[in-house]
């Protein structure tokens, strides 16, 4: 699919969002950093690893469980007590994010080959004022492409909506490039954009 292509779709998502989403969406990534600040002080943490726990936890995990889960392991590592199954995909994830608690580097941990998702997200909530990265996932994949779904709430189910890593840079210059004309933040878009498009509803 061309970029062209990819911004115009884009850019229709964004045109078609309510406002609610706009709102929603403009200060997302600034939310979660302010819930990942108040977590940091609770535990007497850099905010860092808070904001790289919840990163390595977070892939296929809903945002409200990811952050529950985030609390509830930085509580049992500070208490010194047995760390709890957290994420989607088990022990992989949590190993990162025990070694991020540890002291590791979380883009360290987050190769950039492998989990440019990851480590995207990990940069927009740490640095939600002024970061260019871009997270796309599925629904950004499924705005940028036009993805049909028949569920509300969801990217295309089909291996389509499946970000590759030959697609991410692609992608992720689509949003660049359409949250420029905008005068947004790349990821001020994206968020906007993929609040309306798990809201699917309001667009029809």
């Amino acid at each position: 699919m061309t970029q062209t292509t990819l911004r115009r779709n884009i850019l229709k998502c964004y045109n078609r969002a309510q406002p609610e989403h706009v709102i929603a969406g403009l200060f997302w990534y600034q939310n979660a950093h302010e819930t990942c600040m108040a977590m940091a002080e609770e535990f007497g943490l850099p905010l860092w690893k808070v904001v790289g726990v919840l990163a390595a936890i977070s892939p296929g995990n809903e945002y409200g469980r990811n952050v529950e889960e985030t609390r509830d392991f930085i509580h049992a590592y500070t208490h010194g007590k047995e760390l709890p199954v957290v994420g989607v995909y088990g022990k992989m994830n949590m190993e990162k994010a025990r070694r991020i608690l540890e002291g590791a580097l979380p883009l360290e941990v987050f190769p950039v080959k492998t989990s440019p998702k990851v480590r995207a997200f990990f940069a927009c909530i740490l640095f939600p004022y002024d970061c260019l990265e871009v997270c796309v996932d599925r629904h950004a994949k499924a705005v940028a492409c036009n993805l049909p779904s028949e569920r509300t709430g969801a990217a295309s189910d089909d291996k389509k909506s499946v970000v590759r890593p030959g697609e991410y840079g692609e992608l992720a210059k689509a949003y660049r490039a359409v949250a420029g004309t905008l005068g947004l933040l790349p990821h001020q878009l994206q968020a906007m954009c993929w609040v309306a498009w798990k809201d699917k509803d309001e667009l029809q």
